[in-house]
C-alpha cells in the first residue's frame, strides 16, 4: 500500500492539466480549462478543470475528482495503478507502507527477457521459425519475443550477471531439484507475460518442434506475481485500444494475439493456457467493453466458449468460432483480414450461443430429451432481467414449438421490490464521515459511541476509516465531493446524537418483533435501548451497543 504522505507529496507537484491534457484537448477559459467530457456524449465542452485546486468537474454528467480519479475512470485503473502512473510521469519515487522490492518485479525478469530477446536475434533457425509464422520484426519487438537456449547457457548468463538464483526461484523462473536450480524454459520460443501495468511477471514458452512428447506450451508456475487465472496475455499492450474501441477480442493463443495486432486488431488478448475464469472478469470488464470470444470451432474450442459464455451472460458481446481447423493466426497469415472483420461483426450473443449449444446437444424429437434441454435453458434464463427473459423465452418457445407459458422462470418482482425498498444514503452520515476524514483523530473518540452498523449505506467507508485507509477511492470520493459539506466540531455532538437516536429507535422496533426472544429477554433489551434513548434526549452520548444479534 502506498503511504498517504507519499500521495500527498505527489499531489503537491502534480498539475492536473499535464495528465488530462495527454488525453483531451484543453481550451483555456480564464483561470480554468474546458474540454469535451469523455464520460458522456456531448458536443459543447462541459468538463471544467481547475488547476489551482487540481480538480475537474463535468456540468453535463457530474463526473468529478482529482487527477487519480480521472485516470481511474478514463483508463479504468485501480487507485494504486493511477497513483503509480502519475508518479512515473513525474519521475517521482513513491513510498509504500510495506516497501515493495522493485528489483523483484522490474529488474530480474526484465533482464532475463532482454537476454532471451538477444538469443532470438542470434539464432537464425529460430528466427526462421518465427518468420514462417508471419510474425514481423516490429511485432517481435513490441511483444518482446525471445528464445530460451540451453540450460547451461541460461545458467551461465545468470551467474555472469550476478542475478540471485534464490530470487529467480521465488519468481518461478527457476525450478529446484535435490538442491540444484534449473531453468524451467529451455529451447523454447519465449512470450513474456505482463501485468495490466506492463510489468513482466512471468513467461510462456512454446516448443519449437511440432512433434514431440514434451508439452507444446508451458507457463510460469503460480507465484505472488503470476496468477494465470487473473492475467490476460498482451492486456497492457491492448489496453488503450480496448478503451478507445470499447471492445475486446479474447483468443486462445499467444500467436493469435500477435498476428491479430499485426493485422490491425490491436484490442486482442488471450487467456494463459486456461479457460476464462471469474477472476479474469474484473480486468476484462474495465471500461465495460463489448467482449468477443474468438475461439476455435473444434470440440475443445466450443466447450471452452460454452464455459466462458456462462460467466458472461450479463455482459455485452458474444462468441465467434473459427471453423475448418483455421484459427485467427492462420487467417491473418492468409491475408483474409476482411473475412476476420466480418466474422467478428457477426458474433452470436452469449445467451443465444448457450441456448443453441444446449439445444444442439439433445435429441429434440425425444420428449424426455426435449424436457431436459428446456430445463437447462430455463436455468440460464432465470438470472436475466425480465426484458431479456421475454426475448429469449420467445426464441425458446419458437424453437421447441411449445407455448411460451410452458417456460418456467423465476419471478423477478421480489428482486426489483428489494431494490426499490433500499434506503437512500443519509447526507448527515456523509457529513460526519467527511469531518472524520479531515481530522482522523476524531475517530478514536467517536468509536466509544458509534460503530459500523450506525453508518448504514456507508459501512465500507467507515471500515476503511477504522483501518486508517485514507487513500481508498471511496474515501477520496467523499473528500472531493463538494456536495458533502462536512461540519464544524461544535455541531458534531448534536449530529451524532441525531443519528444514534434514529439507530436505537430502529433497534427498538427490531427487538420488539424478534420472535426468537423470550418475553423476559425481550423486556430486558427493550429497557436497555430505552435508557440509551433517554441519554440521547438529555444530549448525552451513550456507550455504543448493538442489540440486533441477541
Amino acid at each position: 500500500m502506498i503511504k498517504l504522505e507519499s500521495i500527498e507529496e505527489l499531489n503537491r507537484i502534480v498539475d492536473i492539466t499535464d495528465i488530462i491534457g495527454l488525453h483531451l484537448e484543453l481550451i483555456k477559459s480564464g483561470s480554468h480549462y474546458k474540454a469535451i467530457c469523455p464520460f458522456h456524449d456531448e458536443k459543447t465542452p462541459s468538463l471544467v478543470i481547475t488547476p489551482i485546486k487540481n480538480l475537474y468537474y463535468c456540468f453535463g454528467c457530474g463526473a468529478h475528482g482529482n487527477v487519480f480519479h480521472f485516470l481511474m475512470e478514463y483508463e479504468k485503473l485501480t487507485f494504486q495503478e493511477a497513483v503509480e502512473k502519475v508518479a512515473r510521469f513525474y519521475h517521482f519515487s513513491l513510498q509504500y507502507t510495506q516497501q515493495r522490492n522493485p528489483v523483484l518485479k522490474s529488474d530480474y525478469l526484465e533482464r532475463m527477457t532482454f537476454f532471451f530477446m538477444q538469443c532470438l536475434q542470434n539464432s537464425p533457425k529460430v528466427l526462421e521459425y518465427v518468420e514462417n509464422r508471419y510474425i514481423a520484426q516490429s511485432s517481435q519487438e513490441r511483444f518482446m519475443l525471445g528464445y530460451a537456449p540451453s540450460a547451461s547457457e541460461i545458467m551461465q548468463f545468470i551467474y555472469k550477471e550476478n542475478i540471485p538464483v534464490a530470487e529467480l526461484f521465488k519468481l518461478g523462473f527457476l525450478g529446484e531439484d535435490k538442491g540444484r536450480f534449473y531453468p524451467r524454459f529451455v529451447q523454447r520460443l519465449i512470450f513474456p507475460i505482463t501485468s495490466s501495468r506492463g510489468e513482466i511477471v512471468g513467461f510462456g514458452g512454446r516448443r519449437l518442434q511440432e512433434e514431440g512428447q514434451i508439452a507444446k506450451y508451458i507457463n510460469s508456475p503460480q507465484t505472488p506475481l503470476f496468477n494465470k487465472s487473473k492475467l490476460l496475455y498482451a492486456y497492457s499492450v491492448a489496453r488503450e485500444a480496448i478503451l478507445q474501441k470499447k471492445r475486446v477480442i479474447v483468443t486462445e493463443g499467444y500467436i493469435d494475439v500477435i498476428l491479430l495486432h499485426q493485422a490491425g486488431f490491436n484490442n486482442a488478448v488471450a487467456t494463459l493456457g486456461t479457460s476464462l475464469t471469474k477472476e479474469h472478469l474484473p480486468l476484462l470488464s474495465r471500461g465495460e467493453p463489448r467482449i468477443l470470444l474468438a475461439y476455435d470451432g473444434d470440440k475443445a474450442g466450443r466447450a471452452a466458449a460454452f464455459r466462458a459464455a456462462k460467466l458472461l451472460t450479463h455482459k455485452d458481446g458474444g462468441v465467434v468460432l473459427f471453423k475448418d481447423g483455421v484459427d485467427p493466426a492462420d487467417m491473418v497469415a492468409q491475408k483474409r483480414i476482411e473475412e476476420i472483420k466480418s466474422i467478428l461483426e457477426n458474433f452470436t450473443p452469449f445467451i443465444l450461443f448457450l441456448m443453441q449449444e444446449i439445444l444442439a446437444s439433445h435429441n429434440l424429437k425425444n420428449p424426455i430429451e426435449k424436457r431436459k434441454a428446456l430445463e437447462e435453458c430455463e436455468e440460464i434464463l432465470r438470472d436475466l432481467p425480465p426484458i431479456l427473459q421475454e426475448e429469449y423465452s420467445l426464441f425458446l418457445s419458437h424453437t421447441l414449438q411449445i407455448p411460451q407459458r410452458a417456460i418456467r422462470l423465476k419471478n423477478n418482482k421480489k428482486r426489483v421490490k428489494a431494490i426499490h425498498l433500499s434506503e437512500p444514503k443519509d447526507p448527515v452520515l456523509a457529513n460526519i464521515l467527511k469531518m472524520i476524514i479531515q481530522d482522523i483523530a476524531l475517530l478514536d473518540s467517536l468509536l466509544e459511541y458509534v460503530d459500523t452498523p450506525v453508518f448504514q449505506g456507508y459501512e465500507e467507508e467507515f471500515e476503511l476509516l477504522k483501518q486508517n485507509n485514507l487513500e481508498a477511492a471511496p474515501i477520496l470520493k467523499i473528500m472531493l465531493d463538494e456536495q458533502i459539506v462536512g461540519m464544524d466540531k461544535a455541531n458534531l455532538k448534536k449530529q451524532v446524537c441525531m443519528i444514534l437516536d434514529r439507530y436505537y429507535r430502529k433497534q427498538l422496533v427490531e427487538v420488539a418483533h424478534q420472535k426468537t426472544l423470550s418475553s423476559e429477554r425481550r423486556s430486558f433489551l427493550l429497557d436497555k435501548i430505552r435508557l440509551k434513548l433517554q441519554e440521547l434526549q438529555k444530549g448525552e452520548l451513550p456507550q455504543y451497543e448493538s442489540f440486533s444479534t441477541f
